[in-house]
């Protein structure tokens, strides 16, 4: 409620600048072209939708609670243990904490080349936004419950107003949001002591550790049909988007996305700062970033996984040295950009021009390689065996992305959200040379 209030506040104060800016002007909502971009937020995208399967791949590969506890299944061997506490280090929360802020990134972006062509960019951003719920609905009931677009869409429509505020009071506002976030999902967590002893029993069961029953029952909806498992999915997907996004979400993506205002407005997102700035990120954002996720997996060490405090209280540490960590991510890809990416930077930066396309396939792919009514390999591959299908899809996106923007403007599914923004359809197909 407060942040929808001062984000009116802040549209109202803004709106009348608007009306001046484009007066006179002629009106062009014609699409970003690939001369329009900005290659280095492409590769630091590309980067990050990439990165997103390392962790969400655990969700479809075994129970779900071996997502936070790895002594559920998959921890087979040494090396399972060393990659699980490496991809917690440098991956859990990383890449969605870069998604985020670019998430933010681009709703200025996209503001500033609407208001560069004549035109109004609080219609054009709602109508996107209003179409990415609908896509991020679909995707959550239809393939996935883990899907993010449906916060995306509705943090996107609260931030917007706050798109023109001074970049130090987006980062502070962005830092409060992060911290008010973290404090209330702490506070859930502490509160449930006070919870009738038999109820706290069944929360934890389902929570963090579950019972060889509880387990039977989940290989049985994951190996079942795809509609035996609807009930299911949709109830995960109806968890995610009301509770969930209510106590953690909202907070935690809201803020990265003001983080993302300011940043890129800094130039930081664009490769603009000096190589020193960029290796100075790495090295504050990676040692600080590691240090606390490393606190977390100790903490969670110590109780033996077994406690709710896991998902809680212990989460603490992780959770800000998630965002640390990512900015560590930024500055290493930012140096790189700096440097000259070639042939692999544009890879990458294909990837990321068709990020919407890739972070659906992904779900697609592991769905019909997980699921009963694809290949069946849930509860197959241990942590360590997951890379040979992360790196394998990596590879596939990375190839089908090159050849499908070599040959058309967008990807399949940015045609489709462009095309119903814009409400006539989009010059697809690029000329033939």
């Amino acid at each position: 409620m407060l942040l929808w209030t001062t984000a009116l506040a802040t549209h109202w104060v803004v709106r009348g600048r608007y009306r001046s800016a484009v007066a006179g002007m002629e009106v062009s909502l014609t699409p970003t072209l690939g001369q329009e971009r900005i290659h280095a937020i492409d590769v630091l995208r590309g980067v990050a939708v990439l990165g997103i399967l390392i962790l969400n791949i655990r969700t479809f590969a075994l129970p779900g609670a071996s997502y936070f506890n790895p002594t559920i299944a998959g921890m087979g061997s040494m090396l399972d243990e060393w990659v699980f506490w490496i991809v917690q280090l440098l991956g859990d929360q990383k890449f969605m904490s870069i998604f985020s802020m670019l998430f933010g990134a681009g709703i200025v972006l996209m503001a500033n080349r609407v208001l560069a062509k004549g035109g109004t960019p609080g219609g054009v951003h709602y109508k996107r936004m209003a179409w990415l719920l609908v896509i991020g609905l679909m995707h959550a009931y239809l393939v996935w419950y883990g899907d993010i677009l449906v916060s995306y869409a509705l943090c996107g429509m609260l931030v917007y107003p706050l798109r023109r505020l001074p970049m130090w009071l987006q980062a502070m506002l962005g830092t409060l949001l992060l911290c008010f976030g973290a404090a209330i999902w702490a506070g859930l967590g502490w509160s449930m002591q006070f919870m009738p002893p038999e109820e706290f029993v069944t929360l934890k069961a389902q929570l963090v550790s579950p019972t060889a029953q509880m387990l039977e029952d989940e290989a049985a909806i994951k190996l079942g049909t795809w509609l035996e498992q609807f009930p299911h999915r949709a109830e995960e997907a109806l968890t995610v988007q009301t509770f969930v996004l209510l106590a953690y979400s909202a907070w935690r993506v809201c803020g990265l996305m003001l983080l993302g205002m300011a940043l890129f407005r800094w130039g930081v997102f664009s490769a603009k700062r000096s190589t020193g700035f960029y290796c100075t990120l790495v090295v504050l954002g990676g040692v600080t970033g590691v240090a606390m996720s490393n606190w977390t997996l100790e903490l969670n060490e110590a109780v033996q996984w077994g406690s709710v405090d896991i998902l809680f209280i212990n989460s603490v540490p992780a959770y800000f040295g998630g965002v640390l960590t990512a900015m560590a991510w930024v500055g290493l890809i930012m140096a790189v950009c700096k440097s000259g990416v070639g042939a692999i930077g544009r890879l990458f930066a294909n990837a990321g021009r068709m990020a919407l396309t890739n972070y659906i396939a992904q779900s697609l792919l592991c769905s019909v390689l997980f699921y009963g009514w694809g290949l069946g390999l849930y509860g197959l591959l241990s942590y360590a065996e997951q890379w040979t299908v992360i790196l394998s899809i990596w590879v596939l996106e990375l190839i089908w992305s090159t050849w499908w923007l070599s040959r058309f403007h967008f990807g399949p599914l940015e045609w489709v959200w462009r095309s119903l923004v814009l409400m006539t359809p989009q010059k697809m197909r690029k000329e033939a040379p």
